[in-house]
């Protein structure tokens, strides 16, 4: 990690994200230019949240309508995020 004051802010910001929140399902596209400042490694913690880095997808890929020509990497991943959340909505 860089010595930078910004650097050392996002660095707490992610680690206050990954203690505190409960059932958060983290997405990023990995051809996203932005997806370095999101939580890209599952935490470890024992609350519900999930990690995804979606290998060449751009930002934003994982929310917009499925079509025929989506890598097969995210259409898993959008499966793998229903589930989930139909586990979620299961259990109330």
């Amino acid at each position: 990690m860089s010595d930078t004051s910004s650097d050392k802010c996002l660095y707490w910001l992610i680690v206050i994200y990954r203690t505190i929140t409960d059932r958060t399902i983290y997405v990023n596209g990995e051809a996203d230019p932005w997806h370095l400042l999101g939580i890209l490694e599952q935490p470890n913690t024992d609350k519900e949240n999930y990690v995804f880095v979606i290998s060449s997808t751009p930002h934003c890929a994982d929310i917009y309508a499925p079509a025929d020509g989506d890598p097969p990497a995210l259409t898993e991943t959008r499966k793998a995020i229903l589930n989930i959340i139909k586990n979620w909505l299961n259990q109330m």
